[in-house]
């Protein structure tokens, strides 16, 4: 079964779907006429959303996930964020896309190995040190995975799968682009000198901002690398270079190295060549256009925000914890057992700032060792086949974005592997179907 043929299963059960476009929008048309914008939008939405299901559902959470932390709707701090009913909508538009036109599989094999990093977890609430934190964490780990196991299970065709790349590389700019008008007219965050995006009273954390621009730069450095159009090129090329200057202005440190991690995959799986030459040019040349600010940050005079500190003190918890874990979210209680240990002292209420140490203290080795063999199994897929590249890169960039950065439950970090396994499976289903061997072709 080829893909493109995919889409064609079941298609007799959306035989419907051009006269409910037509309705759609024929009433959003009435509705703008009375004034209606936001029913006439949603009505809009529902339109495309009927036309292109798998697009628009899934490349709607992709825009999104740059911005997670200023979607929330409501104005408590813990209310939740437009990404997680986006990410509901785009699991359940999956699942009815793929009972109707069979395309629902079994998930990667790395699928067992995030549901028992999971699951693990979730067992950790029956001794964690703080009941009440651990279960906050319940619900977004539980939606992460359920999610990655839908996303996963989902035969995605070529086509859904570029305007999904399309919709995170347009998200990731546009972010980029608000971040960065916003510094240079002389707004940052949080009293500090450093850009980030802020929006509706609400700013994202520096950090994690650049986080979560990590996927888009590394799809759009592919698009540059693999584009035979010129156009698409440029296109490219410009994304990368509005990407790369927000995540400059971000000062995140991390967020620099986890950048030049992706292009150093790209270079280790294709070599050097002219256009990769053009993204050197453009990480090279930027720096100078930053504020003296980025090179005081990077010699490290305030020990990485003082993380090397922190890190030196949790090290006294692992003993403790470090079999069966404190419990999920628990790593603050622990850490606070431990401060006094730190060279210098930050506080009881610390964060990891690590995912490899966090996940140590808060679910044991048991539950770390799960986490490096769900990487594991992820980024072998990859290995020799050049065109999973952007998402392998991106999955790298993540891994080293962990070690200064608690990013495990954050959606752009479960994203980015999603995609490389939707990626991995398209590639060996097409070239097995093509009677090739998957693991000697890029």
């Amino acid at each position: 079964m080829s893909s493109s043929s995919l889409t064609l299963q079941g298609d007799s059960w959306f035989r419907f779907r051009p006269a409910l476009v037509v309705v759609a929008g024929a009433m959003a048309g009435v509705l703008i006429t009375y004034g209606g914008w936001i029913y006439a939008v949603g009505l809009l939405g529902i339109a495309l959303l009927l036309r292109w299901p798998v697009p628009v559902a899934l490349g709607s959470l992709a825009f999104l996930l740059p911005f997670d932390s200023v979607s929330s709707l409501g104005t408590e701090a813990s209310a939740a964020a437009l990404t997680r009913y986006v990410g509901g909508l785009a699991a359940v538009v999956l699942l009815i896309v793929g009972f109707a036109t069979k395309r629902l599989s079994v998930p990667p094999r790395a699928a067992l190995w995030w549901s028992l990093f999971v699951l693990w977890g979730a067992a950790t609430l029956g001794w964690a040190a703080n009941p009440e934190f651990a279960w906050e964490r319940l619900p977004t780990a539980l939606s992460l995975l359920l999610f990655y196991l839908i996303a996963t299970a989902f035969r995605i065709d070529k086509k859904e799968l570029s305007a999904v790349i399309a919709l995170v590389v347009l998200g990731g700019c546009v972010a980029a682009v608000i971040a960065s008008a916003q510094f240079y007219k002389g707004i940052s965050y949080y009293q500090t000198s450093r850009s980030s995006l802020m929006m509706g009273g609400r700013e994202t954390d520096p950090n994690q901002f650049g986080a979560s621009l990590l996927l888009p730069l590394s799809l759009a450095v592919g698009g540059l690398v693999l584009s035979r159009s010129r156009s698409l090129q440029i296109v490219a090329t410009v994304a990368v270079a509005i990407l790369s200057l927000a995540l400059l202005l971000s000062m995140s440190r991390g967020a620099l190295v986890a950048a030049l991690a992706v292009v150093f995959v790209y270079m280790y799986r294709w070599g050097f060549n002219r256009r990769m030459l053009i993204v050197l040019v453009c990480l090279a040349t930027l720096p100078f256009c930053m504020p003296n600010k980025l090179f005081t940050r990077l010699a490290l005079a305030d020990r990485g925000a003082g993380r090397f500190d922190i890190w030196t003190a949790s090290m006294a918890a692992v003993p403790h914890y470090g079999l069966i874990g404190a419990g999920w979210n628990n790593f603050t209680v622990a850490y606070a057992e431990v401060a006094g240990n730190a060279p210098r002292f930050y506080g009881y209420t610390r964060g990891s700032h690590n995912i490899y140490l966090g996940m140590l203290i808060e679910v044991g080795i048991i539950g770390l060792a799960f986490l490096l063999l769900a990487f594991r199994s992820q980024l072998r897929e990859a290995q020799h086949r050049l065109l999973l590249v952007p998402y392998e890169a991106a999955c790298w960039g993540m891994v080293v974005m962990g070690l200064t950065l608690d990013i495990v439950w954050r959606k752009s970090f479960w994203f980015a592997w999603i995609l490389l396994a939707v990626a991995a499976r398209m590639r060996c289903e097409h070239y097995t179907l093509a009677g090739k061997v998957p693991e000697s072709l890029p």
